[in-house]
């Protein structure tokens, strides 16, 4: 009788120590896989919200912070470098011009989520967020205008990047909110 329960015990063990396994392997992985990803996956699921907000957003709610788990300026980069792409480090703590209706960080600076919208198409009612499509003119235009000290020889993107934007890059809408405006 002693023998079966220290066997039951031994069983009841490896079962707990398999489920607490299993259980801490699901939350790694899904802590890897990309919020805005995840969020075009299962956009009911608020707990991808709380990867960045400190609680979920109530539709139309505003708040200086964002609800955001950082400091508006930092909240991206807890997942991505500060040097990302090009121009990024150029444009981060610019103040941002009021004229180009754009958010701003806690600073009105700007910050990543100035020009990139972290959120996918359809997880904020009635905003409109844009893919990236690089043509020749607006090549042009982020060499010449956008980075003219830099050197940069190519501006383009990779098939793997997909990049959600406030503005269309086409016609350089999304660079022309801050910078010149061209005729």
């Amino acid at each position: 009788m002693r023998d079966k329960l220290i066997g039951k015990r031994k069983l009841l063990v490896t079962l707990i120590a398999l489920v607490t396994f299993f259980l801490i392997s699901y939350s790694i992985s899904r802590s890897q896989e990309s919020p805005h990803s995840a969020m075009e996956a299962n956009p009911k699921d608020e707990g991808n919200c709380l990867v960045c907000h400190s609680e979920v957003p109530k539709e139309g709610e505003k708040s200086p912070n964002y609800l955001l788990n950082s400091e508006p300026s930092q909240v991206c980069l807890v997942c991505h470098s500060e040097t990302e792409h090009v121009g990024s480090n150029i444009h981060l703590n610019y103040v941002n011009p009021k004229e180009s209706n754009l958010p701003g960080d806690e600073n009105n600076k700007i910050a990543c989520f100035t020009c990139h919208d972290p959120h996918p198409q359809g997880i904020i009612k009635g905003r409109v967020v844009y893919a990236a499509h690089l043509g020749g003119y607006e090549r042009d235009f982020i060499k010449e205008v956008v980075l003219p000290k830099k050197e940069v020889k190519e501006v383009s993107l990779t098939e793997k990047t997909k990049v959600l934007l406030r503005l269309p890059l086409e016609d350089n809408k999304l660079c022309r909110a801050c910078h010149i405006k061209l005729d």
